[in-house]
Order: C-alpha cells, then sequence, then structure tokens
C-alpha cells in the first residue's frame, strides 16, 4: 500500500499522524498532495520536544480532507521557540538562524571542518595563514614607513 492510498484510507488526522510519525522519524520526509497543495510532514526534535511537522507548498492535484485536516493541526500548534545547538539555550530566532549568536555559528562551522579535514590539511591551512598574516603586516610596515618619509620631506 502506498503513502497516497494509506492517507486517502485514513479516517481521522490522528490516524493518518500515527501512519506518518514513523516513517517521518527516520528522517524522510513525506510528501502528500491535496486540492492545489503539496505538504510535506517532517519529524521536528527541538528543545528537547519531539513532534510532527508539516510545510506548505502549492500545486494542483486531487484534494484529501485527511491530509488537510492534518496540516490544519500542526500548522495552528506553535512551534517550540529554537534551541541553540552550541550551548542549548533558547533564543529569539531571526530569519534561518541555528545559532543564538555569531560566535556559536562559527565555533559549530569550526568543530564541523575539523571533523572532515586531516591533520595535515589543518596544518597546511594554518601555514597559509601565518603566511598571509606575515605580508599583511610587511605591507602595512612599509605604508606606514613611506607616510613617515613623506611627512618628513613636507616638514622638514
Amino acid at each position: 500500500m502506498t503513502i497516497r492510498s494509506h492517507a486517502a484510507e485514513a479516517k481521522t488526522p490522528a490516524e493518518l499522524a500515527k501512519y506518518l510519525a514513523p516513517k517521518c522519524q527516520r528522517g524522510i520526509g513525506v510528501t502528500l498532495a491535496s486540492g492545489s497543495r503539496r505538504y510535506t510532514f517532517h519529524w521536528i526534535n527541538r528543545a528537547g520536544v519531539r513532534r510532527l511537522g508539516v510545510r506548505v507548498r502549492r500545486r494542483r492535484l486531487s484534494r484529501l480532507p485527511v491530509v488537510e485536516a492534518l496540516a490544519a493541526i500542526l500548522l495552528a500548534e506553535p512551534a517550540p521557540p529554537p534551541e541553540c545547538p552550541e550551548c542549548g539555550r533558547v533564543f529569539e530566532r531571526h530569519g534561518k538562524q541555528r545559532y543564538c549568536s555569531p560566535a556559536h555559528a562559527a565555533r559549530a562551522r569550526k568543530k564541523r571542518w575539523l571533523a572532515n579535514v586531516g591533520r595535515e590539511e589543518r596544518l597546511a591551512a594554518r601555514r597559509r595563514y601565518e603566511r598571509a598574516l606575515r605580508s599583511r603586516h610587511i605591507l602595512r610596515n612599509r605604508a606606514i614607513e613611506r607616510g613617515r618619509r613623506q611627512d618628513a620631506a613636507r616638514h622638514g
């Protein structure tokens, strides 16, 4: 039995949610269409609250009232406030923000990068950074010296 046929046979939103939840828990988004909308059901695990979530998109297909009823129930529930994956603090999200601060976002990026690269690549990146830093300081010092010489020539 396909997901669509099971959704057509479901009599209540709770029955459909009971069928969809195990599929969504495995990380698979389940997409069902009804009327002019396409509903993607997915599993949300934030702030210790695990629940079924839904995203709605426009599309033309036959209407399934049970799918629309479940989506309406899920959309009516307020989403739990986002929790920073780095420190666990609850924060007010702006746009697609995932972390409570830029520092925590940078820390997470660094952790992901360190997990994906080997020791040699890390050392090579560090050498490139130090070389670039030295060249910037050399250029800055040259510019400062040039400015001092020009000042001395004007005033001297």
